[in-house]
């Protein structure tokens, strides 16, 4: 197959083929043959070379039990001496080929296989990731669209193809050979006890078709776990400053902060000019190589990192939302809230009314880095995530650039009247 082939309207056709449903999970289970859909001739002949192979890899077991037999009936039945060492030798020498055939057999087997698997997921892989790409923006905006979950769909569900189309595949056509090799040299032999064995397959085939169905349901689950963990570590990862700067513990020797009067303090200046850079030095994201960053008196180096920031509640320009509910984003910030805090907080940020307004309220997703919120929505959840905890320090880095002037009075007015007259506001 043509790298033409594998783009285009083959790629939407081939995936789906596959049972890969680019809008969400596989609605059905793809048939066996569906699997090779971008098989072209060399796969073909690779294919055709890896049976041949795992056809005669798995004869050679129930050969190797005959022969075996054969060698046990000449030691115990062969008085001669001399015609007994003849026998032996010449059933050792049948050992000596049916291993090098076995070699040669096994080799054919994996290495056909594993070739043919590789190059087979590389065109699904490329036909999987265009597909996706052809989606509307709509599409990922959805919750089963997120990118940890794309990504470890086309990097984990394509391995599985992998491993089915290739060395499994070699393994599988392997067994059979091996049970009906047996079976049709049993009764070639003894055909009483061929009979007998032949008995036994009902329950085999019970056995593993209740396996199957019990590691395919674990199987699934497994899949699911992974992708959200996979977006909980995504995203903590992309937004580390906001991750780091909500960390918290409890710590019995800290320092009390002193009582002091409310204030206010602005830095302005132009870009470039260490604003941001401030904030990270009092958050400790960075230490300063020469002077004193001090809390009420105390350098901040001297203070247990995690106490120091769950003293202090920050708002960055870029809000950063994680794959959740609002609810849930909001207590990031303090994860023993109850919803009236939440809600307090939300009043406060001048959010709550437009989260009442959205379908589920505070249980409304709002997908990979709040992709589902505009960015004014995105910056007041994030001041409800900084206010809910109540902290000592709230650093605003612009956090209402993003607002309308008149949620932005609303919110300035709010945290000037309501909590922070015993507050540092920087």
């Amino acid at each position: 197959m043509t790298r033409r082939n594998v783009s285009g309207n083959a790629n939407a056709s081939g995936s789906k083929s596959l049972g890969l449903n680019s809008d969400g999970p596989p609605s059905s289970l793809a048939p066996l043959h569906k699997l090779f859909f971008f098989a072209d001739r060399c796969d073909h002949l690779l294919m055709a070379l890896g049976s041949l192979g795992a056809i005669a890899h798995g004869l050679a077991l129930p050969i190797f039990f005959f022969s075996f037999g054969r060698l046990a009936h000449v030691l115990g039945s062969d008085k001669d001496l001399r015609h007994m060492y003849h026998s032996v030798s010449k059933v050792a020498l049948d050992f000596l080929y049916l291993g090098l055939i076995l070699f040669g057999a096994s080799w054919l087997e994996v290495a056909c296989w594993i070739q043919t698997g590789e190059r087979q997921c590389r065109k699904i892989r490329i036909s999987y990731l265009e597909a996706i790409l052809r989606h509307d923006i709509s599409f990922f905006d959805r919750d089963d669209a997120r990118t940890g979950e794309l990504v470890s769909s086309i990097s984990s569900n394509t391995l599985l193809i992998q491993q089915a189309i290739s060395e499994k595949m070699g393994v599988l056509i392997h067994h059979v050979s091996t049970f009906f090799g047996g079976i049709a040299l049993g009764f070639a032999t003894v055909w009483q006890l061929g009979l007998l064995t032949l008995a036994t397959v009902p329950v085999v085939i019970l056995a593993g078709g209740l396996y199957a169905h019990v590691i395919t349901g674990v199987s699934s689950k497994t899949q699911k776990e992974y992708d959200k963990a996979g977006n909980i570590v995504e995203g903590a990862i992309s937004q580390i400053r906001t991750v780091y700067s909500f960390a918290r513990c409890s710590c019995s020797s800290r320092p009390e902060p002193q009582d002091t009067a409310w204030k206010s303090i602005a830095i302005v200046g132009p870009s470039g000019s260490g604003k941001s850079t401030i904030i990270s030095l009092i958050e400790r994201f960075y230490d300063p190589t020469s002077g004193e960053i001090l809390l009420d008196g105390y350098n901040t180096k001297s203070l247990q990192l995690k106490w120091l920031l769950s003293q202090i509640g920050l708002v960055n320009q870029e809000p950063a939302l994680f794959a959740t509910t609002i609810a849930q984003n909001v207590l990031y910030g303090k994860d023993d809230a109850n919803m009236e805090e939440i809600k307090l907080a939300a009043r406060t940020s001048n959010a709550h009314d437009f989260i009442n307004q959205l379908p589920q309220d505070y249980e409304t997703q709002v997908g990979s880095r709040g992709v589902q919120l505009s960015g004014g929505q995105k910056q007041r959840i994030a001041i409800a995530r900084a206010l809910v905890r109540n902290p000592a320090i709230l650093l605003l880095d612009e956090a209402t650039s993003a607002l309308d002037a008149e949620s932005e009075n609303v919110v300035q007015n709010a945290l000037t009247k309501s909590w922070w007259q015993e507050r540092q506001l920087l």
